[in-house]
């Protein structure tokens, strides 16, 4: 019996550069796709903010009242990073800084309502654009997607430096 269907298919490593080139290409376009449909043209909207707002917009609400060094590990970026987007999200009136009420060395970040209120929006045409096009999928296999997802972050996060 030939055995290279086997160790083609193991979970081992054993896939070809195709193979692997393949998943890269759909992975970047499907990201590509989503950050473009779910909060660019088809959420264009005067109130519309990008991906990556939404992004930090949704772990500090998730979060409530956080630190700056907290904001970057949520995101997985750099400190500077996170102060920049967490500048820019400011001047739109979208985040507050405050001191922290129990080290005033600390600054924490909160969402003003004006903030909510625009990832609330952000949020429900997201949530309309991604049943239109998930339409073509049963919940099963949504839910086989998302274990998918999750054990390749999962398996990223714990091989990472």
């Amino acid at each position: 019996m030939n055995n290279s269907k086997n160790e083609t298919n193991a979970p081992t490593g054993g896939m070809g550069d195709a193979l692997l080139d393949e998943l890269d290409d759909v992975i970047l376009r499907m990201g590509r796709l989503m950050s473009a449909r779910h909060f660019g043209s088809e959420c264009n909207a005067p109130d519309a903010i990008t991906l990556s707002q939404a992004l930090l917009m949704r772990a500090i609400e998730s979060h409530g009242a956080v630190k700056m060094s907290e904001v970057a590990a949520l995101l997985a970026i750099k400190a500077p990073a996170a102060s920049a987007a967490i500048d820019a999200l400011e001047r739109e009136g979208y985040v507050e800084r405050a001191a922290d009420p129990s080290d005033r060395r600390v600054t924490l970040v909160t969402l003003t309502p004006l903030g909510c209120d625009a990832l609330h929006a952000a949020e429900t045409r997201r949530r309309d654009a991604m049943r239109r096009h998930m339409a073509v999928l049963t919940d099963d296999e949504i839910r086989t997607l998302i274990t998918i997802h999750h054990k390749l972050i999962d398996a990223m996060v714990a091989s990472a430096p």
